[in-house]
């Protein structure tokens, strides 16, 4: 006969799971019933534990950055969950546990691979803010009508080329973004939100280039060849990236294939920037010049990158000099 394991027993394999990836988590069940917020970005992940739902008390859970394809059925039963971060995964739906969370009231599906939203959507009654920014997403159900209580909508970079007659539901929208779908016209529907005072349906270069360089990041080829088809440049240079003060897409590639895309796109390897240091003062952390500078090339890569790039032979830059950028960071 199978036991199954009690909740402390349960409880030691989430703490063993959370050192893996350096976060400390309550041995007492008392204490892990306390924790409000979780942040598990950027943690590689390519699943989270069932035993997530002893985590009672959890309001706010970011999981974005990773690669995550589903979610544990246990995830639902997180009651008190207001928060849920999703965005830049490989999810191709929504996963169906995320419809129990009825109080959620802020959900992010950014930069997945989501084709549609589901009629169950609207058991999301509590939502504010909605962002399925940068999906595969072709239509709107009319279900969404249900979301009364809505403020934020992002929807832009998909595939819509309409909006259902239950839109005019939505009363309380104050921002939404529909720029690059596939409208023929702006919906009429939109004239009748009351309370909308920002929308954007127009191009946003700035926000395509700055979504380039997070897809990069996130190794996701398919959504920097969508964005790079629209517009977005593939030498952007994007200010206060990380420790850096400043990044461009192929500074953040993390991948072989991600690098062949962006060369093959145009991606400039001998851009260059200054190296920072961080000195703590009594007013702070103070950033300062180093007079050493880097290229793509001349970075330090891990091992299989660094024999790719010997094996492919990137000419040197015509001229012989490389992309002095120092004076877009010290004035």
């Amino acid at each position: 006969m199978l036991f199954s394991k009690s909740k402390e027993d349960q409880l030691k394999e989430l703490v063993r799971w959370g050192k893996e990836l350096k976060i400390n988590l309550p041995t007492k069940l008392a204490d892990a019933e306390k924790i409000a917020r979780l942040d598990l970005s950027f943690k590689n992940l390519t699943k989270i534990p069932a035993y997530i739902n002893l985590l009672t008390g959890l309001k706010e859970l970011n999981v974005s950055y990773n690669y995550l394809r589903t979610l544990p059925k246990e995830l639902g039963d997180l009651k008190k969950l207001r928060v849920l971060d999703l965005g830049y995964n490989h999810f191709t739906e929504i996963p169906r546990c995320v419809f129990n969370l009825e109080l959620l009231e802020m959900l992010s599906l950014e930069a997945n691979h989501i084709k549609k939203l589901p009629k169950e959507i609207s058991y999301l009654k509590e939502l504010l803010d909605l962002n399925v920014f940068a999906n595969q997403i072709t239509e709107i159900p009319e279900e969404i009508g249900a979301l009364t209580k809505l403020v934020r909508l992002n929807m832009a970079v998909n595939q819509i080329n309409k909006l259902p007659e239950s839109f005019v539901k939505l009363k309380n929208i104050a921002l939404l973004e529909l720029w690059l779908n596939k409208f023929d016209l702006i919906p009429k529907v939109i004239s009748t939100l009351p309370k909308l005072h920002d929308f954007y349906d127009s191009f946003n270069i700035e926000k395509l280039n700055k979504t380039l360089i997070h897809a990069v990041f996130a190794d996701n080829i398919e959504l920097a060849e969508k964005l790079i088809f629209n517009g977005a440049d593939v030498n952007y240079k994007l200010q206060g990236f990380g420790s850096q003060l400043f990044t461009t897409p192929l500074f953040e590639a993390k991948s072989v294939d991600m690098i062949d895309f962006l060369l093959e796109k145009g991606a400039n390897p001998h851009i260059k920037r200054e190296l920072i240091k961080t000195v703590l003062t009594k007013n702070g952390e103070e950033i300062r010049s180093s007079g050493k500078f880097e290229t793509f090339l001349t970075m330090k890569q891990p091992a299989k990158i660094a024999e790719h790039l010997r094996k492919i032979k990137i000419p040197p830059q015509p001229g012989g000099e490389e992309d002095d950028n120092s004076s877009d960071i010290f004035f």
